[in-house]
């Protein structure tokens, strides 16, 4: 599943378009846009918690090395730093699926790589594999085959535990 975590009309219709490879995904569901950050966090949360625990998990958003997304939406943006998205992950059933932040970032030390450390640190979600980039991305960046994600080169990835 692909779960859009911006208010961004552009990226959320990325999303849905079959140009974008989300078929692959299976099915895409974006927060509220009337969400407040409270309510974004719950139904992030509460949609994350409600998927088999073996399907791949795209989440789709603005971001850079320290926060993901939403961006220049407005003095209510949604964003989670490492601590606060881990929080989110180490409170739902333990994921066998994999998870790709399609988000921007910059260094090698990015988001999905501080991701991985972080539930290490707290002991959840151990064997997940996190995929990220360590580049901008396009709001139309086409979404990788799930099944693809060790075979793509733009992509880093990091096992938990």
């Amino acid at each position: 599943m692909i779960i859009v975590i911006a208010r961004d009309e552009t990226l959320r219709s990325w999303a849905h378009n079959p140009q974008s490879g989300s078929g692959a995904w299976h099915s895409v569901w974006g927060i509220p846009k009337e969400s407040t950050q409270s309510q974004a966090t719950a139904a992030l949360k509460t949609a994350i918690h409600g998927l088999p625990v073996n399907e791949p998990i795209c989440i789709s958003g603005h971001g850079h090395d320290e926060e993901i997304g939403d961006e220049n939406s407005g003095p209510k943006d949604w964003g989670w730093d490492v601590a606060a998205f881990a929080k989110i992950l180490s409170e739902v059933n333990p994921r066998t699926g994999p998870l790709l932040l399609s988000t921007c970032a910059e260094r090698v030390s990015n988001f999905a790589a501080r991701l991985a450390l972080e539930l290490q640190r707290l002991g959840k979600q151990d064997g997940l594999w996190i995929f990220g980039y360590n580049r901008s991305l396009s709001v139309k960046a086409l979404f990788p085959d799930p099944g693809q994600l060790f075979k793509d080169d733009d992509l880093q990835w990091t096992q938990v535990g």
